[in-house]
């Protein structure tokens, strides 16, 4: 798979079933108390999908389960993290593919 290729896979997989966010994090070191930063993340319940992104381009995988209401789901969900330093990278490369 080349490096484009994989870049399409991973705008396909991210607009499917990931998220691209801002998340506010206090901060006492800011005048506000907080401040913005940037997440991609992406949940499965097909952990060697995730594990495949993880392997090309890093990130850190976590396991759960989803909780709607009194309903608690059965299958374990995964989510794969990108941390901030690595977002630059990712978004140059899927922006292109995505919608």
């Amino acid at each position: 798979m080349t490096k484009k290729e994989f870049f399409a896979y991973l705008a396909g997989v991210t607009d499917s079933d990931g998220c691209i966010m801002l998340l506010k994090h206090k901060d006492s070191g800011c005048k506000r108390g907080f401040s913005w930063y940037p997440r991609i993340t992406i949940a499965n319940t097909d952990r060697k999908i995730l594990e495949f992104i993880e392997k090309e381009i890093g990130g850190h995988i976590s396991r759960g389960t989803k909780n709607y209401g009194n309903f608690k789901s059965k299958k374990i969900i995964y989510q794969l993290i990108f941390s901030s330093n690595l977002l630059r990278n990712i978004l140059d490369g899927i922006i292109e593919f995505l919608v």
